[in-house]
């Protein structure tokens, strides 16, 4: 009891360093419970007003990665903070199937929500000099039948991908600057199957349209 509120304050003062350290260009943390999640636990409280006070105060403070709830979820930058839940290896999933909606956060997702699956996989993160890419890399499915999976994917395929820029201003309070309109393709050119991945300023509903021009 109290770690939560201890950890906080050294916290602080590692991340006012490295705020202000010119050589650093990203904070990240990691740690076990989530605080945002709309899976079988629950995001806690305590550690998300943290989170965001610490979000809100440093801007180099850009991911925070955590466990516990053994799902896939991404949520938008939450005072600049992107958090994703990786408990998608090694042990079974956990998935409270309530009305046909899988997720104990209900369905739809929560609005800070942008990406959630039920299938195993692993996170992997690739870092440049201005850049975190992040990529969820598809695992076997689930041999459960406790434990359904909500997506399907290609063993070795990547199911989620995001970027997360280097914040310039050294300013106290910020959020992060807006997603743009977007569309990648690969495999380019292709032979029989391709994927094309969209990005969206907000969640919205997106229409494909493809046209063969032979």
């Amino acid at each position: 009891p109290g770690a939560l509120v201890d950890w906080s304050g050294h916290a602080a003062e590692i991340m006012d360093q490295a705020q202000a350290d010119s050589a650093i260009t990203f904070i990240v943390t990691f740690g076990h419970r989530p605080a945002y999640s709309s899976g079988h636990h629950a995001g806690l409280q305590t550690l998300k007003d943290i989170l965001d006070q610490l979000g809100a105060t440093h801007s180099k403070y850009v991911l925070n990665v955590c466990g516990h709830s053994h799902n896939y979820e991404r949520s938008y930058p939450q005072q600049g903070v992107v958090h994703v839940t990786a408990g998608i290896g090694g042990a079974n999933l956990e998935d409270d199937p309530s009305g046909g909606c899988l997720w104990a956060g209900g369905c739809p997702a929560p609005a800070w929500s942008a990406y959630r699956a039920l299938h195993h996989g692993y996170l992997r993160l690739h870092f440049t000099e201005n850049t975190i890419f992040g990529t969820a890399i598809c695992g076997p499915p689930s041999d459960s039948p406790s434990d359904p999976n909500d997506i399907s994917c290609v063993m070795g395929s990547s199911f989620d991908e995001f970027t997360i820029p280097a914040y310039q201003s050294v300013g106290v309070a910020r959020e992060a600057p807006a997603l743009s309109f977007g569309v990648s393709q690969y495999p380019n050119p292709f032979d029989g199957r391709t994927t094309i991945r969209y990005t969206l300023p907000a969640s919205a509903r997106a229409e494909v349209g493809i046209y063969d021009l032979s």
